[in-house]
């Protein structure tokens, strides 16, 4: 079932303002004294609405408004054994017609304070007051930052799903969770599925390693058998050293480590939880990552047509050739301050690698400000998540000489915002704020590929598994 922790008719956004709920791994959600009238909204074994989204206990904060009909509800709901927290206050009252008025709303509150079951706290501690209860999140997280979990459940197919959300910097942490399913990892910019090569069991806990971006989401899936049609390995990995940067899974190859150049030439050993161990080959000669430079931008310019009244006509469009020795923005190369369109970037980089059979490479992008599209020596690489900017290119490489081609859109804004005067919606500015505003007229945005391009060489390790 899962754990979410609602408030009622309040701000969402306040109910969790400590990080140390969200940290725990508490997952809430948003209820209105209406959807507490819902046929649903019945407690069963101290759970409400338990054929989802199964809400565990629900959190009244001092700012919450709600009806003499909703504190009913909650007094029912606590007598059945759902946890009630009663945070910061007194919740406001939220006026009906024909519901006794203050006076009843008042002596509602008492009452449902003074059930057993019913806990009143300060705004800071909910998630102690939770505890208390014995209310425990469904995914418990630990982490250098903030991520925010949301557990969804396909009873039918037998699988349950956890989305990570990484709401700050990069970080580094594990996920816990009660469970004895198998558990995959779907990708949901490319839509592969794997199962999740390395994680631990523990008295009946499954404690998954992450490593998320800034803004990254992780899609888990834990189901009851493996899933049709994806390998899964009859043992798992433990623990491994910090050379192993990721593993690939299919039938014929098993499970496959992949292992990026480290300066240690010593060998490390990668530990099954079968208690056999593997022992991983000598890094120091596999190649470090190199950025890729020297780029030719042809920017495929959209413009509006010379007559702005023919509306047959869809845009003028124009491409114009610049070399950059270093990547930056549109708004930085004079002559595309004011461009917008469609931007194709290509480069070259020598690829020898030592064993054919077993090097290959990840493309990682520092920033993509909108999106791209890769392409290999013309082969097309699988959709890049904005957020991580990384793919496998191995595949696609070839000994010697290689053509990269990177496709990136932009925004329109630079180019309107340079013509907007010109601009007329049945003979008026189309929007509030014009130059001539006193507001602040926006400004221009980047555009274009920025940061650095990253090469990675790795070496496929196959684990035998």
């Amino acid at each position: 079932m899962s754990t979410l922790v609602s408030s009622v008719a309040a701000t969402v956004n306040r109910i969790f303002a400590s990080l140390t709920n969200t940290r725990l791994g508490y997952i809430y959600t948003y209820l209105s004294p209406d959807n507490l009238e819902l046929p649903e909204a019945f407690v069963d074994n101290a759970v409400l609405a338990s054929q989802g989204p199964g809400i565990k206990a629900v959190v009244v904060t001092h700012d919450a408004n709600i009806t003499v009909s909703g504190i009913q509800r909650l007094k029912g709901y606590a007598a059945k054994g759902l946890p009630i927290i009663l945070s910061g206050g007194s919740a406001q009252y939220y006026p009906i017609s024909n519901d006794g008025g203050i006076d009843a709303f008042k002596e509602g509150l008492q009452e449902l304070a003074n059930l057993k079951g019913v806990h009143t706290t300060a705004s800071g501690n909910i998630a102690k007051a939770l505890a208390s209860h014995g209310v425990s999140p469904r995914v418990r997280v630990q982490t250098n930052s903030t991520w925010n979990v949301t557990w969804r459940e396909d009873k039918e197919a037998q699988v349950d799903y956890a989305f990570v959300f990484s709401d700050g910097g990069g970080s580094q942490g594990e996920i816990t969770t009660t469970t004895d399913k198998f558990p995959h990892l779907f990708d949901a910019w490319t839509g592969q599925r794997q199962p999740v090569v390395q994680y631990n069991r523990q008295a009946g806990d499954l404690v998954i390693p992450l490593t998320l971006k800034a803004n990254q989401t992780a899609i888990l899936a834990f189901s009851a058998q493996p899933l049709d049609g994806i390998y899964t390995p009859p043992v798992h990995v433990e623990s491994a050293p910090n050379s192993v940067l990721g593993y690939q899974v299919d039938y014929k190859s098993g499970a496959v480590a992949q292992l990026v150049h480290t300066a240690n030439e010593s060998s490390d050993e990668l530990i099954l939880s079968d208690n056999s161990t593997r022992t991983v080959p000598d890094t120091s000669a596999i190649p470090v990552s190199f950025p890729i430079r020297n780029w030719t931008l042809t920017a495929e310019r959209w413009e509006a047509p010379a007559n702005m009244l023919n509306a047959s006509t869809i845009a003028s469009i124009r491409n114009t050739t610049h070399h950059l020795p270093s990547l930056l923005s549109w708004t930085e190369i004079p002559s595309l301050v004011n461009a917008s369109g469609i931007g194709y970037y290509s480069s070259q980089f020598t690829w020898h690698p030592n064993n054919q059979n077993q090097i290959g490479a990840y493309i990682t992008f520092s920033s993509i400000l909108h999106a791209v599209q890769v392409f290999v020596n013309g082969e097309k690489v699988a959709p890049i998540d904005p957020t991580t900017g990384t793919a496998d290119i191995g595949p696609y490489l070839r000994d010697g000489e290689n053509e990269l081609l990177v496709v990136v859109p932009t925004t329109m804004w630079n180019y309107l915002r340079s013509i907007f005067p010109e601009i007329t919606e049945s003979g008026t500015s189309p929007l509030l704020i014009s130059p001539t505003s006193p507001m602040r007229f926006p400004g221009m945005v980047p555009n274009g590929l920025v940061g650095e391009v990253y090469i990675t060489p790795y070496m496929s390790f196959a684990l035998g598994i």
